[in-house]
């Protein structure tokens, strides 16, 4: 009894409320990191994915200075899970093609600047537009 009590406790997640960052991995691999308000990530949306294990560390363990918006952009930029292929709605990196209707410039033009400013996508083809749009 006392055995099965560790291992209960070695693997709880503690219940708040809140938003949460939870992980897919396959066996030591990040493939998916995902935000959920719920204490349990929604696992059935997932069924295309494969992986063996599910992580959702607390917040706070990331020591992290910023939104957890801005936690799971990074994390994904670090970790580069190979399941997500597009990144959340932000300020800083996009697509060509976001930056066409965006900044209502033709694809020409953003081929130059990328070329002037050395810029290169950071994750897949995802751009930092501070590396492209730079007024020195």
């Amino acid at each position: 009894m006392k055995k099965t009590l560790e291992i209960i406790n070695n693997y709880k997640v503690e219940y708040t409320n809140g938003d949460h960052i939870y992980f897919l991995l396959d066996n030591d691999e990040v493939v998916y990191i995902g935000r959920t308000t719920k204490v349990y990530p929604p696992i059935t949306n997932h069924g295309d994915k494969v992986f063996t294990h599910v992580s959702m560390p607390p917040i706070d363990s990331f020591n992290f200075d910023g939104t957890i918006f801005e936690l799971f952009l990074n994390l994904i930029l670090e970790l580069r899970p190979k399941y997500n292929t597009v990144l959340p709605d932000n300020k800083y990196y996009m697509r060509k093609s976001m930056m066409k209707k965006k900044f209502d410039i033709t694809g020409y033009e953003i081929n130059r600047l990328i070329k002037k400013n050395g810029a290169h996508p950071v994750y897949l083809d995802y751009y930092d537009i501070r590396d492209i749009f730079r007024y020195d």
